[in-house]
């Protein structure tokens, strides 16, 4: 009787570890990682979609971090953005607040077009090589100004 008994608490207790394994493994499945994922190489190569945080995104890559498409729902990651080689050379659409500006660059930093609505990012930006190479229109604050250079901080029109 008692290798019976025995037997018995042997047989509930590995069928309750094995449910409660079951459902943590249910439950980590749907949190950080409940998203769809496919890749074909590399970290970039991937289609990846989301359901309510920094993950509710769909991101198409073809071989490096820019070349992208990500669209967002609301935060940070609401934008668009399409890159063909580095990290300038992408355009990019926002909503309201820092990102809501549209950027086309062809090689650097500088060389790219800048267009706001309302903060600092108010303001149109075209450079050709450098910092100080760029036309600078703002509306009303730190960028209300006007600035053609050409070729070091001082070689400018205010």
């Amino acid at each position: 009787m008692k290798k019976l008994l025995f037997c018995a608490v042997i047989v509930l207790s590995s069928v309750a570890l094995s449910t409660s394994a079951q459902t943590l493994n249910d439950n980590s499945a749907t949190s950080f990682a409940d998203k769809r994922t496919v890749g074909t190489g590399d970290l970039n190569d991937k289609r990846t979609v989301g359901t309510g945080d920094l993950n509710d995104k769909r991101t198409v890559g073809t071989g490096d971090l820019n070349d992208k498409r990500t669209v967002g729902t609301g935060d940070l990651n609401d934008k668009r953005t399409v890159g063909t080689g580095d990290l300038n050379d992408k355009r990019t659409v926002g909503t309201g607040d820092l990102n809501d500006k549209r950027t086309v660059g062809t090689g650097d930093l500088n060389d790219k077009r800048t267009v706001g609505t309302g903060d600092l990012n108010d303001k149109r930006t075209v450079g050709t090589g450098d910092l100080n190479d760029k036309r600078t229109v703002g509306t009303g604050d730190l960028n209300d100004k006007r600035t053609v250079g050409t070729g070091d901080l001082n070689d400018n029109t205010l």
